[in-house]
């Protein structure tokens, strides 16, 4: 994906989504697409082996349910919060990637270089103190990366290009003709070829550069992750940026159970 077109579509989605779609960093974005339940079905889960007595929406909600909330994410009752899944889009830089598939309760589903080239971006840090990269040591790396960005670029257009000389010399007469299905044996050929130089030529890009996947997961796992990653000093900046980015728009979309969250959370 070029940069245009990543800010074309990060654009776009803000405008269709803006109170759940925001930018990270110059490249970056978090998306909530959808959610699945809400408070009303972990009060239900966590009735269901004591009670019949349900409620039908998050309007029926009175102290007595917000109690029960507060009590089981006091006392670490963490399967009724199971009930509610999110479902996140996430361009991050790959190295932010690696530490988020640590937090395995989850499905994540993988922008693929096997496919598709490499997006033409990498990550720059904003504010660094000077003590740890000047502005010639900035210098230094952007064009250290970019070097790396190039190569593999040329790289596959020259590996592209004898894939498609042979090819042709293999089917002839012309390739996408569709006479004698001449197309559709070439594109047999040459796919695979091309998919296993996408995936050689991948090696090279660096951690730096970004990604973009799915990411589904329940509250109570999401929490573990907004635990862990939202700890200034102890959570590397970056991924911390995401996680209160992501923990911002829940409290939007589910204040009731986030308040209580928090104040669960401020009183360990």
């Amino acid at each position: 994906m070029k940069k245009k077109e990543l800010t074309k579509e990060i654009n776009l989605r803000i405008n269709l989504n803006p109170n759940y779609a925001k930018r990270v960093h110059e490249y970056g974005f978090v998306e909530l697409e959808s959610s699945w339940g809400d408070e009303a079905s972990i009060i239900n889960n966590a009735r269901v082996s004591v009670t019949d007595n349900r409620i039908n929406s998050v309007s029926d909600i009175t102290e007595r349910e917000e109690k029960l909330l507060y009590h089981l994410l006091k006392n670490n009752h963490g399967t009724p919060f199971e009930s509610l899944y999110f479902r996140f889009r996430v361009i991050a830089p790959i190295f932010v990637i690696r530490q988020w598939i640590r937090h395995r309760i989850a499905s994540y589903n993988e922008f693929s270089q096997r496919y598709r080239t490499p997006m033409d971006m990498f990550y720059v840090p904003e504010d660094t103190d000077e003590l740890i990269m000047t502005k010639d040591d900035q210098k230094e790396y952007i064009e250290l990366l970019e070097k790396v960005y190039e190569y593999n670029k040329k790289a596959l257009e020259k590996s592209y290009k004898r894939i498609q000389d042979i090819g042709v010399k293999f089917y002839p007469n012309p390739p996408y003709s569709g006479k004698n299905n001449q197309h559709k044996e070439y594109d047999e050929f040459v796919k695979p070829l091309r998919a296993r130089a996408r995936e050689i030529y991948r090696n090279v890009i660096p951690v730096a550069g970004y990604t973009d996947l799915y990411w589904t997961i329940n509250f109570r796992s999401l929490t573990n992750f907004f635990n862990l990653r939202i700890c200034p000093g102890h959570t590397q900046q970056e991924i911390m940026d995401y996680a209160i980015v992501m923990k911002e728009m829940c409290k939007l979309k589910y204040p009731i159970l986030m308040n209580t969250y928090e104040k669960v959370k401020n009183e360990i």
